[in-house]
């Protein structure tokens, strides 16, 4: 499956309630488990995002993911070694974290699930991310991927023009008995977690 030089330049407003995950991306929400055995996965190729994107989380109880182009990049094995293929995509869009929390957030990809196996490439983020509320939990955010659980991401050939920042302190900097609550701000990536690298 590819989605290929798709465009959106249309502001995007993410809000829910009552559930335990929400998805939100300018080209795409959620790939979801992309490949099964013997299949290509999906492919995002020469996609852009100029428009906004608007999260508005209900609360500190939902995992959200956020991404310039893809919320989620969730990709099983395929015969050519990666489930899912962001290539080639830019977001030169603003990504406002405003209400909520427990995000992952990424210029490009907010998020790579767990066991997965993702490939970004050739990809530019130019716009801007901002954390725009105060933090109740450990949060991250990346110019290019947010956080990474996945068994096996390639980073590769990617750029990174834009801006990330938190405009407010975390609860802990406000309130000390808070315990240890934090936010991971990065480049290119924000967070990683067991996650292999390529050669």
């Amino acid at each position: 499956h590819t989605l290929k030089s798709s465009t959106n330049s249309g502001t995007i407003t993410i809000t829910s309630s009552g559930i335990s995950r929400l998805y939100g991306g300018g080209i795409v929400g959620l790939i979801n488990n992309a490949s099964l055995t013997g299949a290509k996965g999906v492919v995002v190729e020469k996609c852009t995002n100029s428009g906004a994107v608007n999260a508005y989380g209900p609360d500190t109880t939902t995992w959200q993911y956020v991404g310039g182009i893809v919320g989620e990049a969730q990709g099983r094995t395929p015969d050519n070694g990666y489930g899912a293929l962001i290539d080639e995509c830019e977001n030169s869009g603003r990504l406002s974290i405003l209400t909520g929390g427990k995000y992952r957030a990424g210029g490009i990809v907010g998020q790579v699930g767990s066991n997965q196996y993702v490939k970004v490439s050739g990809c530019t983020h130019s716009g801007i991310l901002a954390n725009e509320r105060q933090v109740n939990t450990s949060e991250f955010f990346g110019c290019i991927v947010g956080n990474v659980d996945a068994t096996k991401l390639l980073i590769d050939n990617c750029t990174t023009t834009g801006t990330i920042c938190s405009l407010y302190p975390t609860l802990k900097e406000v309130d000390s008995s808070k315990g240890n609550i934090f936010i991971l701000l990065g480049g290119i990536l924000g967070n990683s977690n067991n996650t292999t690298t390529d050669d």
